[in-house]
């Protein structure tokens, strides 16, 4: 699974915007 991929399902599932996936998902990368 990429970033993109999990990005995708959050856009898909949760119904942010693509621009709020991606900080979620680069938020979370930076605190791992």
């Amino acid at each position: 699974m990429t970033k993109a991929d999990i990005i995708a399902r959050i856009y898909e599932k949760v119904g942010f915007a693509k621009k709020e996936a991606t900080d979620v998902v680069e938020v979370t990368f930076e605190i791992i």
